[in-house]
């Protein structure tokens, strides 16, 4: 979701990094790894400039919530 305060320089940073998302459809995480309704982390990856800049999502699985 793109905040409405945020400019697209900024919607392109924060979704660079890793952020945890809730795997609503299944998603692999791996080569043989899938993942479906349960938190995953997940970044973006843009490359190439102009028209023929192109993304893709990168998942993988999120670290286990810490318990005491």
């Amino acid at each position: 979701m793109k905040y409405r305060s945020e400019g697209p320089a900024a919607y392109v940073l924060r979704m660079s990094r890793w952020h945890r998302w809730f795997a609503w459809r299944p998603v692999r995480v791996g080569t043989h790894e899938c993942r479906w309704l349960e938190f995953v982390e997940r970044k973006r990856v843009w490359y190439g400039i102009g028209e023929t800049s192109a993304r893709y999502t990168e998942y993988r699985p999120a670290p286990a919530p810490y318990k005491s």
